[in-house]
């Protein structure tokens, strides 16, 4: 099915009751977009985040947040591979930089 928000933003994929519900994709009016995995209108299970500025993230997500094992790409060919917790970097992950140099480490809530 397909859902079209009064802000402009677009919803395009499964429903269960009325709800957001299994395989879909997200697309806001300022050009972000999410596709992947809905519970009940929330992003939850696997998928794909991107914003409008290039950032995108691929991976869990819980309660609308990263959640789990994901990779977060920046433009400028940095990423991340690891953990998340609540939207933070949290436990054993890899920042690596567009020189091919590694940062591998332990983050709790976000900080290395």
């Amino acid at each position: 099915g397909v859902e079209w928000l009064v802000d402009g933003s677009e919803y395009r994929g499964e429903f269960v009751d009325g709800l957001k519900h299994g395989s879909g994709e997200f697309r806001w009016k300022g050009g972000a977009k999410y596709a992947g995995e809905f519970t009940e209108d929330v992003l939850q299970g696997e998928g794909a985040f991107h914003w409008s500025d290039g950032r995108a993230y691929h991976g869990q997500w819980m309660q609308c947040q990263m959640h789990g094992q994901g990779r977060f790409d920046w433009p400028d060919g940095k990423y991340f591979e690891g953990k998340y917790e609540a939207d933070r970097k949290h436990g054993p992950g890899v920042l690596s930089w567009p020189d091919g140099s590694k940062t591998v480490g332990i983050w709790i809530s976000g900080k290395q």
